[in-house]
C-alpha cells in the first residue's frame, strides 16, 4: 500500500501510519521469500526452483552429513517399501497418523526392534518437519503418539571371560573370519576404538608408540598406547603398498564390510562358546564395562573412550552388578548400624545371663 496522497508526511509518521493500516495476508510469506531470494527482481525470484513436494525428493534436498544422510534416506525406503512403492514416491502431505501407526505396527511385525523403529520415525519426523517450515504441507502432527524416543535395553557388552575364549579359536591366516577376529580383539584392546574409527586408521596415526587419532563422529582426539597384543595384531596387516593400518576400505564399501563383519561375529561367538550376540559395538561397550568392575574412574574412562562428558560413558556401562550394590550398601550401614546392634548385643546378653543365673539357682535350691 503506497501513500502517493501524503506526501508532506515525514518517513517516522509514514512507519506509524503503516502500522494502522490492514497487513498483507502473504506478508510473512513474501517477507520469507524476500529474504531467501535476495531483493532481487521478482521475475529472478519466479525463476527459483521450487522445493519438492514428494517424500523421496525433498528427503535428498535437505542438507546434512553423510551419516545422517544415509539414515534419513533408509528411513524413506522403509516406509515407500512398506507402502508398495519402492520404485516410487509419495506425496508429503499423504503422510498422516493413520499411516504412521499402520507403519509403526508393520515393523514390529517384522521384529523390528523398538529403537529401530524409532530411529525411522525420527527421520521422517526430521523430514517432515524440513517440509512445514518450507511451506509445503501444514503440519498435522502424524507423529504425535509415535513413539520416539530411547528405549531402555540390554546392554551390548560381554565379560573379560568370553574375549578370552574368543582369542583362542585358531583360524586360518587371509580368511575374512580371522580379520573379523583380529579387528575385534584390537577394537576392545584400543580402549574400544569404533570401527568406523579403526577402518579409517593410517601408519601416520601411530606416534612414538602411541595410536593417536580423532574420532569421525566427534572429533575428539583419542591417544592409546600400542601394547604387545595390539602390535602382533597389526604386523599381520602390514603392507608397504597400503596406507592403512587394516584392508577395510580397500575391500570395498565400508556399510558392506559392516554387514559381513557383523554376520562374521556371530560365527565366531559360536565356535568360541559365546552365547551373547557379537556386533561392532559389543567391544566398546563391553572396554567401558569391564574397566568400570575394575574401579577405573568414570573420567577417565570417559577420555579413553574420546567422550566430552562421563553422562555419554554410562551410556556405554552394563548394568551394575545387585551384588555389588549390596556390598556398597553394607558398607555404609555398617558405619551406622553396627555401633547399635553391638550395644543391644551386651544388653541381650546381660539380660540372657541373668536369666540362666536365676534358672541355676531355682534348680539348685527349690
Amino acid at each position: 500500500m503506497t501513500f502517493s496522497f501524503i506526501p508532506s508526511l515525514p518517513a517516522w509518521a509514514i512507519r506509524i501510519a503503516k502500522g494502522f493500516m490492514p497487513q498483507d495476508k502473504n506478508a510473512k510469506a513474501k517477507k520469507a521469500v524476500r529474504r531467501t531470494c535476495g531483493s532481487g527482481s521478482l521475475a529472478r525470484r519466479k525463476a527459483l526452483p521450487s522445493p519438492p513436494r514428494r517424500l523421496r525428493a525433498f528427503a535428498a534436498t535437505l542438507p546434512a552429513g553423510r551419516s545422517t544422510s544415509a539414515n534419513r534416506l533408509t528411513a524413506v525406503r522403509s516406509l515407500l517399501l512398506f507402502l508398495g512403492k519402492e520404485n516410487a514416491d509419495i506425496p508429503l502431505s499423504s503422510i498422516t497418523a493413520t499411516m504412521m501407526h499402520r507403519y509403526v505396527s508393520a515393523l514390529t511385525g517384522r521384529g523390528v526392534c523398538r529403537n529401530t523403529a524409532a530411529c525411522y520415525l525420527r527421520s521422517l519426523r526430521a523430514v517432515y518437519n524440513a517440509a512445514v517450515r518450507a511451506g509445503i504441507i501444514t503440519d498435522t502432527k502424524p507423529f504425535r503418539d509415535c513413539f520416539t524416543g530411547n528405549a531402555v535395553t540390554t546392554k551390548r557388552a560381554i565379560t573379560s571371560a568370553d574375549i578370552r575364549r574368543l582369542s583362542q579359536p585358531a583360524l586360518p591366516e587371509g580368511s575374512f573370519l580371522r580379520l573379523s577376529q583380529d579387528i575385534f580383539l584390537f577394537s576392545f584392546y584400543a580402549q574400544g576404538i569404533p570401527l568406523v574409527d579403526l577402518a579409517h586408521l593410517r601408519t601416520s596415526h601411530i606416534r612414538k608408540g602411541m595410536l593417536v587419532y580423532c574420532r569421525r563422529k566427534t572429533g575428539r582426539e583419542v591417544r592409546v598406547r600400542l601394547e604387545p597384543c595390539m602390535r602382533q595384531i597389526l604386523q599381520r596387516y602390514a603392507s608397504p603398498s597400503s596406507p592403512y593400518l587394516f584392508p577395510i576400505l580397500e575391500r570395498g564399501d565400508y556399510s558392506s564390510f559392516l554387514s559381513y563383519y557383523n554376520r562374521s561375529l556371530k560365527q565366531l561367538a559360536k565356535m568360541a562358546g559365546v552365547s551373547s550376540t557379537l556386533t561392532s559395538y559389543v567391544p566398546r561397550h563391553s572396554w567401558a564395562s569391564i574397566a568400570y568392575a575394575r574401579d577405573v574412574p568414570l573420567p577417565v574412562i570417559a577420555k579413553a573412550m574420546g567422550h566430552a562428558d562421563t553422562q555419554t560413558t554410562l551410556t556405554y556401562l552394563a548394568e551394575i552388578n545387585d551384588k555389588r550394590v549390596e556390598r556398597a550398601n553394607r558398607k555404609v550401614l555398617r558405619e551406622i548400624v553396627a555401633p547399635i546392634v553391638e550395644r543391644w548385643n551386651k544388653i541381650h546378653l546381660k539380660s540372657h545371663a541373668k536369666l540362666i543365673l536365676i534358672i541355676y539357682i531355682c534348680q539348685t535350691f527349690f
